[in-house]
């Protein structure tokens, strides 16, 4: 994540660092993005960049990032308005999310980043590396809970944090289909909710439910 010298830069030169890497990433993926590329577009030289970012991996995790703060909201914004509903929730983040994705800009980068091996460390936070993260992880988890209605779904802080772990793995391999496979938003939204109800009513109940459906 960007240092506390790039938080002071005026915005102007944020902004055009932003721009740089969104064009950059957006051409290629991670692993061929230029560094001397990005500086360039930017008007800013290589050895400022390093004094900013620790490589062009923290430069992109900061691209995203800055959106996140949106995408976690959508979660607690479905919880006050259905009243607390985890699982309700949880099957409508998805649509949200791709719908965040869209008005931001970030559709083609994310189809860049899901080629990467690197996928999954953007949005792996580690204690060690990067406690900040970590900390706004920890913050949004304590929100979470607290606008879920007990009386509806009586759950734990850990039952809450291994569900989450569990439904963001779904979430990421939505996001594949979508990218990577070419999907439909509609193909790729079915996918994640289906997985998301499995979570919820167990596989067994889930096949049989659906049974059940396809009969009538």
């Amino acid at each position: 994540m960007p240092t506390e010298r790039f938080l002071r830069l005026p915005k102007e030169k944020i902004e055009a660092i932003r721009i740089a890497a969104a064009k950059e990433f957006i051409r290629v993926p991670l692993e061929e993005a230029s560094i001397n590329q990005i500086v360039h577009d930017a008007n800013i030289s290589r050895g400022s960049f390093y004094t900013y970012f620790e490589d062009k991996q923290d430069l992109l995790k900061w691209l995203i990032y800055a959106q996140a703060e949106q995408h976690f909201n959508n979660y607690i914004e479905r919880l006050r308005e259905n009243g607390g509903d985890l699982w309700d929730m949880l099957e409508n983040v998805f649509d949200r999310g791709l719908d965040l994705m869209e008005r931001a800009g970030l559709i083609n980068i994310f189809q860049n980043l899901i080629k990467s091996a690197k996928f999954m460390d953007i949005f792996r936070g580690d204690p060690e590396y990067d406690p900040q993260v970590c900390r706004e992880n920890q913050s949004f988890m304590k929100l979470l809970y607290e606008n879920i209605d007990q009386d509806k779904e009586p759950i734990s802080r850990e039952a809450l944090n291994e569900l989450i772990e569990m439904h963001m793995v779904v979430f990421m391999m939505s996001l594949k289909r979508f990218f990577r496979d070419g999907e439909k938003k509609e193909e790729a939204s079915e996918y994640y909710k289906r997985h998301i109800r499995m979570l919820h009513y167990g596989i067994c109940a889930y096949r049989s439910d659906s049974r059940e459906e396809e009969q009538r």
